[in-house]
């Protein structure tokens, strides 16, 4: 992964990050939002912007696998009648078992960047209140 280019526009407080990864381009923002507790900042905004552009590749992956398995139980379908099925049945079964489990880790790691989105939230409004308070 690549970073093209990560931009902050001091007067919308909106940061965008673009990602390049094998000729595609994954794009991400965060926007600061009136009433937000938290004051705007460069630095915080883009490493949101960055994350949610890594859950859009993240997003692609898990829909490619998805493709994947689909074709594959929809060949499955097809072979049924032919001759040795058992064989052939065994090694796409362990093929659709394969993207399954890679569909499912692409979700786990979808949902563990957005929670990391909401942690880092969460702690920069802490350590603000700290700073505010002292």
């Amino acid at each position: 992964m690549k970073l093209l280019t990560a931009e902050y526009d001091y007067t919308t407080e909106a940061a965008q990050v673009e990602l390049s990864h094998k000729g595609k381009i994954y794009k991400g923002s965060a926007h600061y939002k009136e009433g937000d507790k938290n004051i705007p900042n460069r630095f915080f905004g883009q490493r949101l912007a960055e994350k949610r552009a890594m859950i859009g590749y993240w997003k692609e992956q898990r829909d490619i696998n998805r493709i994947k398995k689909q074709a594959l139980e929809s060949f499955k379908k097809d072979i049924l009648n032919q001759e040795n099925e058992k064989i052939i049945l065994e090694k796409l079964n362990q093929h659709i078992k394969y993207y399954d489990k890679t569909a499912k880790d692409y979700a786990n790691v979808i949902q563990i960047q957005k929670d990391n989105i909401q942690r880092d939230i969460q702690l920069r409004e802490q350590l603000l209140k700290k700073v505010k308070n002292k």
